[in-house]
């Protein structure tokens, strides 16, 4: 192929003042990823069992065709949707303008590099797809087991109706503390609480009804009652913060000792299921076992099913590790499947670059923007969002 097919065209004065503005900026930065991929490409077409995922956060950088990208990083492609394959008109394209000229910046042969970078990949991830397990994925209040690419086995794992029942009395004090600080007018502030108070009164009946224990019954009717206080003083006068943050103080660890009691229930119904399923594993099948979920967006803090599989797996941290991934911004399982592939092949070439399985779990820039930065004196530039959201309860 002759030099002429990399030349970029330019269609508009706006594409080359970006192209001009960015070929000086990312050249050196681009050279030095390039031969990094180069090094790991020979290693990855070496052992046909290894793969590691790309240094761009995205993998357009590398100027592989969305086609391409999808057949490298995850297997075969799923038919499209219609407004998949829509074509983008150009207000759309306006956001990718400064990846295109970054890759126009590249020499033909560094374009080269990249895109045998991502062909080595395709190999190997698929057949770790095709092999991929013994693990436990959990999926909508499912726990499933995986061998061989294929789920073989599954077991509901939902948490019962106490974990809602507990949880919505907790719920309900929460609402009255984030009304109540919300509502500075007093007839607005007397509406909301005259009205909310019946609600309240029901679900204090209600309680009779749940067949809880007597405990948790108790604990219950005390929230509800402590409730009706504040609301019923809302309904006459406006309430202070002094008086809104006894309330919070009074509620505060009856709420917590429902939030155990809802995880416990939870967590039950995790043990009972993973029981079940692991009830078919050799013994060198729970030795190799790995667990995964998924899910729209990164989990929270001390996620519950995260911190369940992570002591599932003896990992000594709850957290996300070697052996526990949470796949983000994903909505499907076939989808998590492929990322749990790639996720297998980068830590065995994180363990050889790195010597750390999770070595390619991070912006490979890390370690020298903590140094760099670390480095630079700091100071607070800006308030908490708390701090400014807050400031009418404490007026």
């Amino acid at each position: 192929m002759s030099n002429s097919a990399y030349i970029p065209q330019i269609n508009a004065p706006s594409e080359l003042i970006s192209v001009l503005n960015l070929r000086h900026f990312f050249s050196f930065r681009e050279v030095v990823r390039v031969w990094g991929i180069v090094l790991m490409t020979v290693l990855v077409t070496a052992s046909p069992s290894l793969s590691l995922k790309a240094f761009a956060d995205d993998p357009r950088e590398l100027n592989l065709t969305p086609k391409e990208v999808s057949s490298s990083f995850v297997g075969p492609q799923r038919p499209k949707r219609a407004a998949e394959s829509a074509p983008v008109n150009k207000e759309e394209r306006g956001d990718s303008v400064t990846k295109r000229a970054e890759s126009r910046s590249l020499p033909a042969a560094l374009t080269l590099v990249n895109r045998r970078f991502l062909e080595s990949l395709r190999e190997p991830i698929a057949h770790e797809r095709s092999t991929l397990g013994p693990a436990i994925f959990f999926e909508r209040n499912v726990l499933k087991l995986v061998k061989g690419g294929e789920v073989i086995a599954s077991a509901k794992a939902a948490p019962t109706i106490f974990f809602h029942q507990v949880k919505a009395y907790s719920h309900m004090c929460m609402t009255v503390a984030v009304k109540l600080w919300r509502l500075r007018e007093v007839k607005h502030q007397r509406q909301w609480a005259s009205e909310y108070i019946v609600e309240v009164d029901a679900a204090q009946q209600a309680v009779k009804t749940l067949g809880l224990s007597t405990s948790v019954a108790a604990r219950q009717i005390t929230l509800s009652a402590l409730t009706h206080a504040i609301l019923d003083e809302a309904s006459e006068k406006k309430i202070s913060s002094g008086r809104l943050q006894a309330y919070i103080n009074s509620v505060k660890p009856l709420i917590l000792k429902n939030f155990d009691d809802a995880a416990q229930d939870h967590i039950d119904q995790l043990d009972r299921a993973f029981k079940e399923l692991s009830s078919v594993l050799t013994e060198e099948e729970l030795g190799q076992l790995q667990a995964f979920t998924y899910g729209p967006r990164g989990p929270r803090s001390g996620n519950l099913i995260v911190q369940y599989l992570a002591h599932l797996m003896g990992q000594e941290e709850l957290v996300e590790g070697a052996r526990v991934v949470y796949a983000e911004a994903v909505s499907e399982a076939e989808a998590t499947f492929n990322l749990m592939s790639k996720f297998n092949i980068e830590q065995a070439l994180g363990v050889i670059f790195f010597e750390d399985p999770m070595g390619l779990q991070r912006d490979v820039l890390a370690d020298s923007a903590r140094r760099i930065l670390s480095a630079r004196p700091r100071k607070r530039l800006t308030s908490l969002p708390s701090e400014r959201l807050l400031k009418p309860l404490s007026e």
